[in-house]
């Protein structure tokens, strides 16, 4: 009998393999090729967050803006938007937010999926679509630092620290503001800002403070120590500048 382990298990081998076989591969490209697999990469994360939460998994014209934006509220899905502000040659605080903070996590969403998708086959749309978004968000930022093209910066750690409690603040705020008018109801949120979902460390914070948003501010000095590690074990790295042209 196929377990979520076993599915879990092949997932993260999979994935793994495709970032290091990928990694290697954009940091031998030329620039103008490595431009190119940044853009594939950032249109397929966003493309596979729409469809999942504007169109409800179907592929068809029948979209509905407002569906789309209250999707958008009520789901951890800052990086539909982050991705894309990533290949703004000028932005660079949303590449620093994306190596510091949305990258690891996503690496955490990966390492403990929900325990419903173990009802899923792996070939599952459920599984595939929350796989690529996840997988396209953390190979992105993976790629630019593989190509030399961006490397985590120290002077950024404020800045995306206080970036990331505004994320809380704002994700926190919506979420309230749809279970109050009762486009979203009480015992789901999609979010680990309203709930642990499941994951082992976060499930820990909030027992210790079992009070939705506020339980993740003990994260905040645990995050901006890894901020400073971070940046420290890159700090000999060379980053081009990202709007440079050869």
């Amino acid at each position: 009998m196929r377990t979520f382990d076993q599915t879990h298990i092949t997932f993260l081998i999979v994935t793994i393999a495709f970032y290091g076989i990928t990694m290697f591969a954009i940091s031998k490209m030329p620039r103008w090729a490595q431009n190119i697999m940044f853009g594939i990469g950032a249109l397929i994360c966003f493309g596979g967050l729409f469809f999942r939460y504007a169109m409800d998994f179907k592929f068809t014209l029948d979209f509905d803006f407002k569906t789309f934006a209250i999707q958008m509220m009520q789901v951890c899905n800052f990086n539909a938007i982050l991705v894309l502000l990533m290949l703004v040659p000028k932005f660079e605080l949303a590449r620093q937010y994306s190596i510091f903070f949305s990258l690891a996590a996503a690496c955490t969403y990966m390492l403990s999926l929900p325990s419903n998708f173990a009802s899923h086959n792996w070939y599952d749309v459920t599984i595939l679509n929350s796989w690529l978004n996840h997988t396209f968000a953390i190979g992105l930022p993976l790629w630019m630092f593989a190509a030399g093209r961006l490397k985590p910066d120290k002077k950024y750690i404020w800045s995306v620290t206080l970036c990331v409690i505004a994320y809380f603040t704002v994700a926190y705020g919506c979420i309230e503001w749809l279970h109050s008018t009762g486009a979203l109801a009480q015992n789901v949120s999609f979010s680990f800002i309203h709930d642990p979902g499941k994951i082992p460390f976060l499930v820990w914070f909030y027992k210790l403070i079992p009070m939705p948003y506020f339980y993740l501010f003990p994260l905040i000095p645990i995050m901006f120590g890894y901020f400073w590690v971070l940046a420290w074990f890159c700090r000999n790295r060379k980053a081009q500048p990202f709007a440079k042209k050869r």
